[in-house]
């Protein structure tokens, strides 16, 4: 790791991806459930209970991908491919969740809210770690963190305002949890993580890994 300071370039590709993430995490706590009871017609208790199930895997995900993306060792970096494997898989599981077609139900549910709490485990926490390994020295982390906060609100005011617009321009009623509301929300990753994955990509490379230590579970 180099104590080197960030070019404000590099610290702005870095932090950008997390908006597109931001984009389709909040609406994931907030919309989901008026959208799949009061729209689509599911139980609201039957949401919750999936929506619980689904988040268990996390307790087992989370720890494992950390510790295989530890241990990957590529031409691309250690980091770089799980990221690259988790955003596809995000634009795909976000558009299903949020524009759904046909017949939805608690199966269909279950699958893709599963899909996108993996294709979160799978891109922040490598991103994340990425993040800490661009430096070693206090002051630069406080910068790599503080472009990351600084994109995550912007994320957060864009998936705030983008349903209010789309149910302005595409749902009559003005219905803010409507098909045309939600349908932004499910464009607006397809569109974005792409662009910022290959940002990153380009222009953030991994430092050499370090020597591994660890630390006992106990402990």
């Amino acid at each position: 790791m180099s104590a080197k300071p960030l070019s404000t370039w590099r610290l702005i590709a870095y932090g950008q991806l997390v908006m597109p993430l931001a984009v389709i995490g909040l609406p994931v706590a907030i919309y989901i459930p008026p959208f799949y009871s009061a729209t689509l017609g599911l139980n609201l208790a039957s949401i919750g209970f999936v929506l619980m199930i689904a988040r268990l895997s996390d307790v087992v995900t989370d720890p494992l991908v950390g510790a295989l993306s530890d241990r990957t060792h590529t031409r691309w970096g250690r980091r770089r491919p799980w990221v690259f494997i988790g955003i596809p898989l995000m634009m795909l599981s976000g558009y299903m969740l949020f524009v759904p077609e046909g017949e939805v139900t608690n199966l269909y549910l279950f699958i893709w809210i599963s899909a996108i709490y993996l294709a979160f485990t799978l891109i922040v926490i490598p991103y994340t770690a990425w993040g800490a390994e661009l430096s070693g020295d206090y002051q630069e982390r406080n910068r790599i963190a503080g472009s990351r906060e600084i994109f995550l609100l912007i994320g957060l005011l864009l998936s705030i305002t983008a349903p209010i617009v789309g149910a302005h321009l595409l749902d009559h009623d003005g219905n803010s949890a409507g098909r045309g509301a939600m349908s932004v929300l499910g464009w607006l990753p397809v569109v974005m993580l792409p662009i910022g994955g290959l940002v990153m990509f380009l222009f953030v490379k991994e430092p050499p890994p370090e020597q591994i230590r660890t630390i006992p579970f106990r402990r």
